[in-house]
């Protein structure tokens, strides 16, 4: 099993990503955190922050994590990926095929499957 891995599970609000986050978690047996459940800065540049401070506290402890939250710009993803190489994106849509998510490196899993299925992706795509 791998350590120190944190997967990002990113969507918006109501497509299921702290239910699946959490389930995929428990699954695995490794930390989950709700962003939303964090009392963050409304600062992009402190909040950007805090979530690689959480990411890199796992990753320093060789901990594994599932995050969940909001979906991140290019920016953002690339803050939290700089340099803690075990980062992996899941973008839960809930949208049609035209109106594709431009987020290109993260894992695009359709939120209408079921749980069990969006896990099994989950997990076969990244190896857990």
């Amino acid at each position: 099993m791998l350590e120190g891995v944190v997967i990002i599970m990113m969507g918006a609000a109501g497509v299921g990503r702290t239910a699946i986050g959490r389930a995929l978690a428990a699954e695995l047996g490794w930390t989950f955190v709700d962003a939303d459940d964090l009392n963050l800065p409304a600062n992009v540049e402190t909040r950007r922050a805090a979530l690689r401070a959480i990411g890199a506290r796992a990753i320093d402890r060789r901990e594994s994590l599932v995050l969940a939250c909001p979906p991140l710009g290019e920016s953002n993803r690339e803050a939290l990926r700089s340099g803690l190489h075990p980062v992996r994106f899941v973008f839960l849509e809930a949208m049609t095929t035209l109106e594709r998510s431009p987020i290109d490196e993260a894992l695009h899993v359709d939120a209408a499957r079921p749980p069990e299925r969006i896990l099994a992706t989950i997990r076969i795509e990244f190896g857990v």
